[in-house]
């Protein structure tokens, strides 16, 4: 079985750094062909995913698989909408006989029509993305679902059960955002699907940067690597819910340097963040050095 390279995203190409959430529609033409319209992308990076969930799952389960009023009615719906578009985006890997999903990427079936929290779990060690369900109960919304093994320095168990509001309210600046925060979520569920991109910049391609496992610094500036999150939003309204999928990409130095136009666009996002901003990125302790590199 032969799989893609990974697709590549730049996602400070605009050469500004700011917190809107800056929605595309999933489909956006970054460059990539297909795997730009696939929620799930699967390529030959997928057993170093695979292989770093269950590292992560055998450390510790309880750090990165959680829920908070999280009904078997919305397990259920989920995992029927992520087996839809497994067999929709990659129909040469994934087939679905007698309610069972089966593919030559594991070795047994996800049982789509009984104990879905358990088959959820099962699908979501052996794909690349990490996901959080966000739930609606007409007044509310809350994170209902983690199931997170490469969070980016933060900790999952942080954002368990908290609302749209509360899970950004470390992100410096994101505070203008809240008065749009009902609107948001309900175009989560009720339109899309969306992609959106956050990324920062690190000396390492470790996909679990858990803050157990975090580094002091956590970045030196000496080299470095792009790191980001490509964010894909699948909307439930049957269950008032939305599929909120995470996957880690990461893009070399040197590949940013062959381009000039991608290089300018970093220097000047860079030279636009605030010192908030920055140390919320990890990337203070390195700065002077990344800044001499970057120019």
């Amino acid at each position: 079985m032969i799989l893609l390279e990974p697709a590549v995203y730049f996602p400070f190409l605009r050469g500004s750094y700011d917190v809107n959430p800056n929605l595309k529609r999933l489909g956006t033409d970054f460059g990539n062909g297909e795997a730009d319209g696939h929620a799930f992308q699967i390529d030959s990076e997928h057993p170093r995913f695979v292989a770093s969930k269950a590292r992560s799952i055998a450390e510790s389960r309880e750090r990165c698989v959680m829920e908070s009023d999280f009904t078997e009615e919305t397990a259920s719906a989920a995992l029927r909408a992520m087996a839809d578009r497994l067999l929709l985006e990659h129909p040469d890997l994934f087939t679905v006989s007698d309610h069972k999903l089966s593919s030559p990427l594991f070795d047994f079936a996800i049982q789509l029509n009984q104990d879905a929290k358990h088959n959820l779990d099962l699908l979501m060690r052996h794909v690349q993305e990490d996901v959080a369900i966000v739930a609606w109960d007409g007044s509310r919304d809350w994170t209902a679902y983690i199931h997170v093994c490469s969070p980016s320095h933060w900790a999952p168990d942080s954002k368990i059960g908290n609302s749209f509001v509360q899970v950004h309210a470390p992100v410096p600046g994101f505070e203008k955002i809240n008065p749009a925060a009902a609107g948001l979520v309900q175009g989560m569920i009720h339109k899309g699907p969306f992609v959106r991109f956050v990324w920062t910049l690190t000396d390492d391609t470790e996909l679990n940067h858990h803050p157990v496992h975090a580094k002091s610094p956590m970045f030196t500036g000496d080299s470095f690597w792009l790191r980001y999150e490509r964010q894909v939003m699948l909307g439930l309204p049957e269950v008032n819910a939305s599929i909120f999928l995470i996957r880690v990409g990461f893009v070399s130095e040197a590949k940013i340097r062959e381009d000039e136009t991608v290089l300018t666009a970093l220097r000047e996002t860079l030279h636009g963040m605030t010192p908030e901003i920055r140390a919320y990125k990890g990337l203070q302790p390195g700065w002077n050095n990344l800044i001499a590199k970057i120019g």
